[in-house]
């Protein structure tokens, strides 16, 4: 990644991170979907291999989120979802040949 490349990837990141400022619950769940997108492309361009942080994917609102581990919580929908959701990454690549042919 060249450094134009990542500063065109952080200022999408700041830009999704300042919407979240709106008091609409609803709103700032959209926009962290927005910011955990931007994040995971930041971080695969950026070949970020050192303590990667998870990524979920929640198939009810078709976002993705990133946490430090592997317990599921879902920032979707409060504590009525909470668990729901299935870790996309890291896995063994063999995995991921599969989910992609679903």
């Amino acid at each position: 990644i060249t450094e134009p490349q990542a500063k065109s990837q952080l200022t999408v990141l700041a830009n999704a991170a300042a919407k979240l400022q709106s008091t609409d619950l609803k709103s700032a769940r959209n926009g962290f979907g927005e910011l955990s997108d931007g994040l995971i492309s930041y971080l695969q361009a950026t070949g970020a291999k050192r303590n990667p942080p998870y990524q979920f994917y929640c198939s009810m609102v078709k976002k993705n989120w990133l946490q430090p581990d592997k317990e599921t919580r879902n920032p979707y929908y409060g504590s009525t979802m909470l668990t729901c959701g299935e870790l996309i990454q890291p896995k063994p690549i063999e995995q991921q040949m599969e989910h992609n042919h679903h």
